[in-house]
Formats: C-alpha cells, sequence, structure tokens
C-alpha cells in the first residue's frame, strides 16, 4: 500500500521540450448574399475543396441560413478571400487567435507522468503476492488510465482544432424592391384628411419588410417595419 502510494504521489516527471506556438483560430462572418442557398452551395464545396468539412448548415429558411465548417489552418486565409468573394456586402468579418500553447505544454507534461505511472503500476502488480494487494494496485491502476484517456483526449482537440479552423458564416439575403401600386392621383384641400392605401405582393417565405411613404413635399419620409406580409398596406 505504501508502494502505491508512493508511485502515485511522485514528482512529474520534467524533460527540455522545444515547442512551436500553438495558435487556435477561428473566424465569424456575417454576410449580406444574393441568393442564401446558392452561396450555402457554394461555400459546402469551397470547405471540400480547401480540405475541410462543414460542421453544420441551416437551410430552411430561404432569406436568411447559417453554416459552419473547418479548413486546415493553412487555408484559411483563402477560404476568407473567397468568402468576400461570394457576398455582395460583408456585414462583418471577424478573425480570432487563441494561444493555447501553455495548455497544451502542460497537459502533455502531465500526460508523460500519468503513463510513466501507469507503467510502474503495472510493473508492481506482476509481483503482487495476495489478492487483496492485486486489487489494490488494479484499482489504482484503473483510475490512472481514466485519467490518462482525458488528458490525450484534451491534447488531440487541441491537435486537431490547431490544425483545423472553424469558420462560422451567417448569410441575409440583400433586401429587393417590390413593384407597388400607389392609386390614383388625388387632389385636396389644405387640412383635408386623407387616406392613403398602396398595394404591393411580397415575395413567397417572406417574413420581414419595410416600406417608406414619401410625399415628396419636404416632409420627412415615413419608413414602418412589418413581420408579417400582407398584401395591401395603407
Amino acid at each position: 500500500e505504501s508502494t502505491i502510494e508512493t508511485l502515485t504521489q511522485s514528482q512529474p516527471v520534467t524533460q527540455t521540450v522545444t515547442y512551436e506556438r500553438i495558435i487556435v483560430r477561428t473566424v465569424d462572418a456575417s454576410l449580406f448574399v444574393d441568393d442564401v442557398v446558392d452561396v450555402l452551395r457554394q461555400i459546402t464545396l469551397l470547405a471540400t475543396d480547401l480540405g475541410g468539412w462543414v460542421v453544420s448548415s441551416e437551410e430552411s429558411i430561404k432569406h436568411s441560413g447559417f453554416i459552419s465548417f473547418r479548413v486546415p489552418v493553412e487555408q484559411l486565409e483563402s477560404a476568407i478571400l473567397q468568402l468576400r468573394q461570394l457576398s455582395a456586402e460583408v456585414e462583418r468579418l471577424t478573425t480570432i487567435s487563441h494561444d493555447v500553447t501553455g495548455e497544451y505544454v502542460d497537459n502533455t507534461a502531465r500526460l508523460k507522468n500519468l503513463l510513466v505511472t501507469a507503467d510502474a503500476l503495472r510493473e508492481l502488480l506482476t509481483r503482487s503476492d495476495t489478492v487483496t494487494g492485486a486489487l489494490k494496485v488494479q484499482e489504482t491502476l484503473t483510475k490512472i488510465q481514466s485519467e490518462i484517456e482525458v488528458f490525450q483526449a484534451r491534447i488531440k482537440l487541441l491537435e486537431e482544432t490547431s490544425a483545423f479552423s472553424l469558420v462560422t458564416v451567417r448569410l441575409t439575403q440583400l433586401s429587393g424592391h417590390l413593384e407597388m401600386d400607389p392609386g390614383s392621383d388625388q387632389t385636396v384641400s389644405v387640412g383635408q384628411i386623407v387616406r392613403l392605401k398602396a398595394l404591393f405582393s411580397p415575395p413567397e417565405d417572406v417574413s420581414e419588410f419595410e416600406f417608406t411613404w414619401d410625399f415628396g413635399d419636404g416632409s420627412p419620409p415615413v419608413t414602418s417595419h412589418r413581420t408579417t406580409p400582407t398584401t395591401n398596406e395603407g
């Protein structure tokens, strides 16, 4: 029992190793496009052509969309350039770099120490001369192996996220101008109350739009927003 305690509480194994900086780069973009569905398709092809893959995408709404994908970090600048080319207007494009070198080095050192401890426990297990002693060693070894798996998973995640950058893109279709029927001209007197009506038909599946009345008499235009389509506005 004292031997197990000595093994599990031993000082970390130290070794001088030089690491390159490990940087995780992510991109968050919001783009205005002419055709959301078509651009989603082109971004999917872009990710594949650059050696990456699509993580998730949303195509259920015709006039807006979402897609996230990963590409090799050395292809990130090319991906950004092509996203700009696919957009009619870039609303926002943010690149974030996060240095995880310290975390990677710390996790690697801890993993090496655990591997050394696990090897020592296996050796001790072969020399256990009682069932009770063997069970105690096996219990400790199982715990160490679980910790090893946690550190291995974290190190693998850091390696993968630094090697393949995540790009998140939100797409909004450019607003179109609707053909309107303002009705016939009216002649009114000063002070007379007038009701004006314009008729229009919004595109299919449009859930939000705005309209502006401009009377051309020097008064400020009146703009209103709607979230429920209607075929006439008064």
